[in-house]
């Protein structure tokens, strides 16, 4: 009986293991929420972790280029509002405190118009997707 007991538990833990991970596969791409595409493979990100989240953006694209930089705290996607200007084979270093972000993920191209106006994708996340999640803490 014991055996059995011992047989079942195992099996519900590791069903419980699959539907984390499949919750961790379906988590949605920070960069999503932007509405961005991808950076060229000329811009380049690396990072350390040293008392936060440090990344060197290189850029060796004969043009400037404008990125941001997703991460993730606790599996949960973060994005700050902060756009970096690296001119053509420069690089700029940007941080994030450990209590905000734990793990870089990627470099997400800033897409601004002639008109100079941020796009509504950017907008409604600076805006919207706050008040949303305040709204969620009631």
């Amino acid at each position: 009986m014991k055996k059995l007991a011992h047989a079942m538990a195992c099996g519900v833990a590791a069903l419980g293991l699959l539907a984390a991970a499949q919750g961790v596969a379906q988590a949605q791409d920070p960069a999503q929420d932007r509405g961005a595409t991808a950076v060229p493979s000329c811009v380049k990100g690396e990072w350390t972790l040293l008392g936060g989240v440090i990344v060197t953006i290189t850029n060796n694209c004969a043009t400037t280029q404008q990125v941001n930089v997703a991460y993730t705290f606790g599996g949960e996607p973060f994005v700050p509002d902060k756009c970096h200007t690296v001119a053509p084979g420069k690089s700029v270093s940007t941080s994030e405190a450990m209590w905000s972000a734990n793990r870089y993920e990627r470099l997400i191209p800033i897409t601004t118009p002639a008109s100079g106006l941020l796009p509504t994708t950017q907008l409604d996340t600076m805006i919207h997707a706050p008040m949303a999640q305040i709204a969620q803490l009631r």
